[in-house]
């Protein structure tokens, strides 16, 4: 934050960051086509998939009732101005269709922060995407010694892995805690160790959660990490 509050913006960015924040903010987001929402995402009524839908760019709302099709709020990925919001219990899942979906959090794409690094003249991986994956990671329980390695460590991607990442990282920030493949995907990005560095320290932080607050002398190099 302290570095925010200190960089010099760039006035040529604005526009794009004026046409950016209110989707952010709103919180709504497309799904994987063809799938579904995360699990509490869904969008359960037909006035907030006609909000979800405008924020999408989609100018009405169809109501339907149909086993054929997706259940809650979707869109067809190829074409069309509507959203469509379908009341039955079950649906099924349909290929031609993409969820749409509310987090629980402000929802960023990779473009995005890419639009608020330049608006605020600053780096996007050092002064961006690094301190919000350590500020994920640090809500889900790891340690402080475990963040500071994050910290101190250099993320560098490039070429398929920074495709990847770009992929990524939008869905853990949503989330708001990390997978095994986020965790994997991670340590590369970061050059550390899978198990040392991420699994161990994200092992102990479930563990803590569950009410284990010490580890057993049988794993003690784990408690490096407390």
């Amino acid at each position: 934050q302290a570095v925010l509050e200190e960089a010099s913006v760039n006035d040529a960015g604005l526009g794009q960051l004026e046409f950016i924040l209110p989707r952010v903010l709103s919180r709504y987001y497309a799904g994987e086509a063809g799938g579904k929402c995360d699990y509490g995402d869904e969008v359960s009524d037909a006035s907030t998939c006609r909000t979800a839908g405008l924020t999408m760019g989609k100018n009405s709302t169809t109501n339907e009732r149909r086993q054929d099709r997706p259940s809650g709020c979707y869109v067809f990925a190829q074409a069309g101005s509507a959203s469509y919001f379908n009341s039955h219990v079950t649906g099924s899942l349909h290929e031609g269709s993409t969820p749409l979906c509310k987090a629980p959090a402000p929802v960023f794409r990779y473009s995005d922060l890419e639009a608020i690094a330049d608006f605020f003249s600053l780096d996007l991986l050092k002064n961006i995407l690094k301190p919000l994956v350590v500020a994920t990671l640090k809500r889900v329980g790891i340690s402080a010694r475990a963040a500071e390695r994050l910290s101190n460590a250099t993320l560098h991607v490039s070429g398929a892995q920074l495709d990847h990442f770009k992929h990524v990282l939008p869905q853990l920030l949503r989330r708001g805690h990390p997978v095994c493949s986020d965790i994997d995907m991670l340590a590369s990005a970061f050059s550390l160790d899978y198990i040392t560095d991420m699994m161990r320290p994200f092992s102990i932080a479930m563990l803590s959660t569950l009410g284990l607050r010490q580890v057993p002398s049988a794993t003690s190099r784990a408690a490096d990490f407390q």
